[in-house]
């Protein structure tokens, strides 16, 4: 993203034809950071919601919140997305990082409060690892996936990201 499209996403404010400044709209700020970077910005509010039941199948005593997204969320699947937060290494190589969570803030870890379904996205680094930058803020970019995921009959996550690119 330009230093300028950045400022106009930061401050809410174009420049218009005759180099004056212009109100950007809410929905222009990710039109305008969508145009310059083409990828969708997210952030973890986007991505939360309050199921309308607690969200377990009765049958497996499995979570299901999917089917419980709004379709703003579910609208997100398959898109090339990019969210601020910060990361929690699960799998490492060394000092390098190819699994890790992404989590809105530091107290989302291992000492601070469990997240909640929507707090975390589980992002797997394609390429080139990563160097292990727990408690640095960063923007990770990727394809978002939405959806359910089962590992060996237990959910583990709502939201995956093939991770194309982290920025410090």
């Amino acid at each position: 993203m330009t230093l300028i499209a950045a400022l106009e996403v930061q401050t809410g404010y174009a420049q218009n034809e005759t180099g004056g400044a212009k109100p950007v709209a809410n929905a222009d700020k990710a039109s305008v950071a969508k145009a310059k970077t083409g990828r969708v910005p997210v952030n973890f509010t986007q991505l939360s919601f309050t199921p309308e039941t607690d969200g377990i199948d009765p049958k497996t005593g499995q979570p299901e919140y999917q089917k419980f997204a709004p379709q703003s969320v579910k609208d997100l699947n398959g898109k090339e997305v990019r969210i601020r937060g910060y990361m929690m290494p699960i799998r490492m190589d060394g000092n390098e990082v190819r699994e890790f969570l992404i989590v809105p803030n530091q107290s989302a870890c291992c000492y601070g409060t469990t997240p909640r379904f929507w707090e975390f996205i589980v992002a797997v680094k394609t390429g080139d690892a990563v160097p292990n930058l727990m408690d640095t803020p960063l923007t990770f970019e990727g394809v978002l996936k939405v959806g359910d995921v089962y590992e060996q009959g237990y959910w583990t996550q709502l939201y995956t990201l093939e991770c194309t690119r982290v920025i410090k």
